[in-house]
This record gives structure tokens, C-alpha cells and sequence, in this order.
């Protein structure tokens, strides 16, 4: 397969940005991936450090937002972003419940 062009990259960008625009824009910006190690590099990569917490994981899900992920990922793209770091830490301590 070949690489997309400029072209294509360029748009793909306008949409992910029109994307993340969207999902800011709704009334509900929750949404749930599955709970693996990659998932919460990528979550916890995308949020800030503290945002992503023990209470944001349920029932095998991570409970997120939908344009944060969008966002990290067309900053990915875009080669503004470093790829999700493992980190053996733990997550921070939370009241918060998704559930």
C-alpha cells in the first residue's frame, strides 16, 4: 500500500479537525474504548497526566471523551505529537465514577 499524498493527508486533516469540532459541540462527549494496556497509553497520552484516573476505567472500558482522541490522533498525524509512552505508574486515585 502506498502512503497518502499531501493532497490526501491535508484533507484528512480538515476532516479530523471538522470531527473534533463536531464532538465539542455535542451535548455528550463520553465515550468508552476497551480497557488494554495500549488504550490507556493512548488515553492517558491524550489527557493530561492527572485527567486520566482509576475511576475512568469500568465493567473493562475506559470511559473518555470522544474529541480528545481525535485531537491526539490528528496531532499524531501531523507529527506533532510523540507516540503514547508505556508507563508502569499507577493510575491516580479517583471518587469519580462512570458508572
Amino acid at each position: 500500500m502506498t502512503p497518502l499524498t499531501k493532497v490526501e493527508t491535508a484533507l484528512l486533516m480538515e476532516f479530523l479537525e471538522d470531527l473534533s469540532n463536531r464532538m465539542g459541540n455535542q451535548g455528550c462527549n463520553d465515550y468508552a474504548i476497551k480497557d488494554t494496556p495500549e488504550h490507556r497509553r493512548i488515553v492517558k497520552a491524550a489527557s493530561s497526566a492527572e485527567a486520566f484516573q482509576e475511576g475512568d476505567i469500568a465493567n473493562g472500558k475506559i470511559m473518555t471523551m470522544d474529541g480528545l482522541l481525535v485531537d491526539y490522533l490528528r496531532e499524531r498525524l501531523q507529527g506533532r505529537r510523540e507516540p503514547a509512552a508505556f508507563s508502569s505508574e499507577p493510575l491516580p486515585k479517583s471518587h469519580r465514577s462512570w458508572t
